[in-house]
């Protein structure tokens, strides 16, 4: 049986608790109510009332037309009994929803049997009509008519209701929105005026829309006096379910406080504005949105893991993702490796979604559950599949990739450039244990001009083969260690130099580690946070180990919120390789829009390299931005004291498309070197 629900009464579901529909805190209290009353003689009966409720005779929301339990949008009612095996349906009939029809009984042990299920002596009759019925059941079908936008209709509804509910809360509401959407703003003033004047109102979300609707037609006559003490009595008003959008007028009364808030009609629909220009608006940041990856777990730290679930899996083993996310029953919940078996799990990219929860059950235990998403084998998402391979397509490129190898986590994929590199491409990323691994081959050739430095004006071409062993193994929440094997071939076709360039044709073994910590950022604009990573490499010829080179680099990251939508964004790295360091195998700088869209490639022994970025968002997916980079390279490391200073500026606009796709127009110049300016468009980090 599948169900949904928009409200959770126990603990441990209420952590899935999101914000409420419309009633949803009043539906609580009645049944609240109904199981306080009727605890220890509960029947089939019963519950059919509890479907039918309307709220307590007598009481303002019985009075007032208001939907109970029962809602104008209730299409299909059920009510079972384990015990007996039986169960109880209702549909709408004749102006009637659900709750209010018939129920007709049906067995479940005679379906088994193979005999006619249904057992008509138990059938439940439909509610006994009496004068509150009558006009709740008009109320209802003037609901469905202005929900389907029958304007007309939703009118002559409420005008056949008796003179004794013609102003019932639910009514005089209806009636105003009705008008609204007419344009008759007479007629909505008076209505949701006689709302905001009553003493009391039930559903306290109508008269938060009420204030703010009438502030806004007080602004629009110009009486911003009277439109200023709508929006404050509004703002008064607490919502204890977050009914509608109960948060978007509440947002809209802190606007109308500084400034008018009017209403504009169109047809049968209507909208708030300032009035301010399509520039004005434009310009305006959009209001900043919390990162959600804050850390919010550690306050479960110490407590007992009584369970952990893995949900959504169909072809995965449940015993290979338990032994990645490293979280067992009986053990006590660590934050930090909470957030670390996410991370490995991430790693693989075998899975479309990972996601992660920890739900206390009481004061010292937790259930953690694991939900994934396994992709189709050959692609996560569909529209990422389709648009990676085109764009792979445009780079004279074809891949491949199938995911999660017989539930195992382990994915497979290879490559083929039918471009002038000849790229050819085999890899396998699996878990070895908790830790994710890749295993990589590939060849291509190289054609290599020089454009600066000693050597500039020669050329050479090379043939290089590649095949690594690799793990970047998570630790903590921000931190990682990578570690690298790798073999290497080149072997050098073609040279053309007038200075003495030399490149090797040779072997090399590769061993290399990374370290890298930080902090998440606290906005979804700068969740790349703050970030160090530091490496140390070392080169070694394979027919002579004691031919050797080292090599270090530092990068450090940082993402800041400056405020009124502008975005930081520093980077500064540092890099040195042993003096005499083969060719091919040196620092590089440059080129990919780096130092210049079209500025050449540095290579040397040693650089520093830093930029600073400022953008500024006018949109969620719209900014533009302002770059300046500077660089120091020292072409031979034990020559200090000969190095070049390179400066370079950029500006240009990054869109986030809806399907994911980032596209970054730019232009940019190299201060220091000349004809290195010109314009460049493309897509940034594809999904």
């Amino acid at each position: 049986m599948l169900s949904a629900t928009n409200q959770y009464n126990t603990e441990y579901m209420r952590q899935f608790q999101a914000s409420g529909w419309l009633s949803s805190a009043r539906r609580e209290e009645r049944l609240g109510q109904f199981f306080s009353d009727n605890y220890g003689d509960i029947c089939i009966e019963s519950m059919v009332e509890l479907l039918r409720d309307r709220g307590e005779p007598g009481s303002a929301e019985y009075g007032g037309l208001l939907e109970g339990i029962n809602n104008a949008g209730s299409m299909l009612s059920c009510v079972f009994s384990p015990e007996e095996q039986m169960m109880w349906i209702s549909i709408p009939d004749e102006g009637r929803g659900s709750p209010d029809s018939e129920f007709y009984a049906f067995s479940l042990t005679k379906a088994l049997a193979g005999e006619d299920p249904a057992i008509f002596s138990r059938n439940i009759k439909p509610t006994k009509e009496d004068y509150n019925l009558a006009n709740w059941l008009l109320v209802r079908e003037a609901t469905l008519a202005y929900s389907q936008n029958e304007l007309a209709a939703t009118l002559e509804y409420l005008e056949q209701l008796d003179p004794e509910f013609t102003d019932a809360e639910a009514v005089v509401n209806l009636r105003a929105h009705t008008y609204l959407r007419l344009g008759n703003q007479a007629q909505t003033k008076h209505n949701f005026q006689m709302l905001a004047e009553r003493p009391y109102v039930t559903e306290p979300f109508y008269l938060l829309q009420a204030l703010i609707i009438l502030g806004s037609i007080h602004d629009n006559s110009g009486d911003r006096a009277a439109a200023i003490k709508c929006y404050q009595a509004a703002l008064e008003i607490e919502v204890s379910d977050l009914a509608g959008d109960s948060a978007f007028y509440q947002q809209l009364a802190e606007v109308g406080l500084r400034r008018p808030v009017y209403l504009e009609s169109s047809g049968s629909s209507y909208y708030f504005t300032t009035r301010d220009s399509a520039i004005t608006r434009f310009l305006k940041a959009p209001q900043v949105i919390p990162s959600n990856d804050v850390d919010s777990f550690s306050q479960y730290d110490g407590m007992q893991i009584v369970n952990v679930r893995i949900l959504g899996v169909h072809e995965t083993n449940e015993r290979i993702v338990s032994q990645i996310v490293r979280l067992r029953p009986g053990s006590q919940f660590s934050a930090s490796q909470f957030a670390s078996g996410k991370r490995r799990l991430d790693a693989l990219g075998a899975l479309d979604q990972v996601q992660m929860h920890v739900i206390p059950i009481s004061e010292d235990a937790v259930d953690i559950v694991v939900r994934l998403s396994e992709g189709f084998g050959f692609y996560l998402d569909p529209v990422q599949f389709v648009i990676e391979n085109i764009l792979n397509l445009s780079q004279k490129t074809i891949a491949i990739r199938y995911f999660n190898v017989a539930g195992t986590l382990a994915s497979i994929g290879g490559e083929y450039s039918f471009g002038p590199s000849h790229r050819r491409a085999v890899y396998l990323t699996f878990p070895l244990g908790p830790w994710p691994i890749t295993m990589r081959y590939q060849s291509y050739t190289t054609n290599t001009k020089l454009d600066w430095g000693k050597h500039e004006g020669s050329q050479y071409s090379l043939e290089r083969k590649d095949a690594s062993v690799s793990s970047n193994m998570p630790v903590g929440q921000n931190s990682a260690v990578g570690l690298t094997l790798g073999y290497s071939q080149s072997y050098v076709t073609n040279i053309s130099t007038n200075t003495g360039l030399d490149v090797p044709s040779d072997e090399y073994v590769t061993l290399a580690t990374t370290i890298q910590t930080g902090l998440p950022g606290t906005t979804t604009w700068t969740q790349g946070g703050t970030s160090v990573q530091a490496g140390v490499a070392i080169l070694a010829n394979r027919q002579d180990l004691q031919e050797n080179f080292t090599s270090l680099h530092i990068k450090a990251k940082n993402q800041t919120y400056l405020g009124k939508g502008f975005v930081a964004n520093i980077e500064i790295n540092g890099a040195w390789t042993q003096s005499g360091t083969p060719f091919d195998r040196r620092l590089r700088l440059g080129g990919n829009g780096q130092l210049g869209a079209n500025s050449p490639m540095f290579v040397g022994e040693m650089n520093l390299y830093s930029m600073l970025e400022i953008q500024r968002y006018f949109t969620y997916d719209l900014a533009a931005h302002v770059n300046y980079e500077v660089a120091k390279i020292w072409e031979d490391a034990a020559d200090r004291d000969r190095s070049t200073s390179l400066h370079s500026v950029g500006v240009g606009l990054t869109y986030q498309t809806p399907i994911g796709l980032r596209v970054r127009a730019q232009y940019s110049k190299n201060l220091s070197l000349a004809d290195t300016h010109s314009f460049s468009i493309g897509f940034v980090n594809p999904f």
